[in-house]
């Protein structure tokens, strides 16, 4: 078993007996998605409550190596909480799922199989999402292969819709870059 799939066993097994609530997101999610690119780190984001940051924090390190000295106070200042597996010394961020779009994924999560282990990870449509919300050069282009690579298969009303809810943020670019990512794949 590879270090990643390590990783996410100890990892899923752990959400687990602790009842968290979460999925995989970021790099891994991609790969999983069968676009092969590398990652170094795991990321997921997991179902909270602002007010129990300190709860799932203290849960975590109870398990995990914190990277930060004073990673209760960056975790509430940032909702990343940044760690490392003490057995495969790969690197995970923990995110904090404060939002509707959060529970959203969340209650949409899948669990699948990827090489010898299976763990909860987010839909392609919210990996999408996630990815243009980061909107950084890495994301746009994991955005541009998974359209390509899976354009009829998604569900494109769902996207539309859930980028549309982003202009109340002020984030009219998600909804236009969709549109441009996807009519670039025309």
């Amino acid at each position: 078993m590879i270090l990643f799939e390590k990783t996410l066993k100890r990892l899923d097994e752990f959400c687990v007996r602790e009842s968290i609530n979460y999925a995989v997101i970021g790099g891994v999610a991609v790969i999983a998605y069968d676009y092969h690119r590398t990652t170094k780190d795991v990321d997921i984001t997991v179902l909270c409550k602002l007010e129990n940051l300190d709860k799932i924090h203290n849960k975590f390190l109870k398990e995990y190596q914190s990277i930060y000295h004073e990673s209760l106070n960056f975790f509430t200042a940032n909702f990343v909480l940044p760690l490392i597996d003490t057995v495969t010394k790969v690197k995970i961020d923990v995110s904090a799922g404060l939002t509707m779009f959060d529970d959203m994924i969340i209650k949409r999560k899948k669990r699948i199989k990827l090489g010898e282990v299976e763990f909860y990870i987010c839909t392609m449509e919210d990996l999408i999402i996630y990815k243009l919300f980061a909107g950084r050069h890495l994301d746009y282009g994991d955005v541009e292969m998974l359209l390509k690579r899976n354009k009829n298969s998604l569900d494109q009303k769902y996207l539309f819709e859930t980028a549309e809810k982003f202009k109340e943020l002020e984030r009219e670019d998600i909804l236009e870059n969709l549109n441009k990512f996807l009519q670039d794949e025309r």
